[in-house]
């Protein structure tokens, strides 16, 4: 938590080791630590609703086809458009352990 998570966004974020900031791009791996299990339940209540408006502002969620793997264009098959099965299934259970209406639907 000390290092991934950004309270002002609500979110858990890659860190860049070499300039020390955070890395503010959309990855599935961003609701990873709900998936896992390893976030208290009173921290989870407490941001529940940042954590899932910080999803809807990174568009992430907007594709019917499931989740992209990243919103990076970079032609590669790890990023945008690509959706991969077992990371649709993180975000799955990430948004069902928030807890929320919202989420749940």
């Amino acid at each position: 938590k000390d290092v991934l998570w950004n309270e002002d966004d609500g979110i858990w974020y890659d860190w860049n080791l070499q300039n020390e900031e955070h890395r503010k791009y959309f990855y599935p791996s961003n609701i990873a630590p709900l998936w896992m299990g390893v976030v208290d339940k009173s921290v989870i209540k407490k941001n529940a609703p940042k954590i899932l408006n910080w999803l809807k502002g990174s568009h992430g969620l907007d594709y019917p086809g499931g989740v992209p793997t990243s919103l990076i264009r970079s032609g590669e098959q790890w990023d945008f458009p690509n959706a991969w099965p077992p990371l649709v299934s993180v975000t799955v259970n990430a948004l069902e352990a928030l807890e929320t209406e919202e989420s749940l639907q």
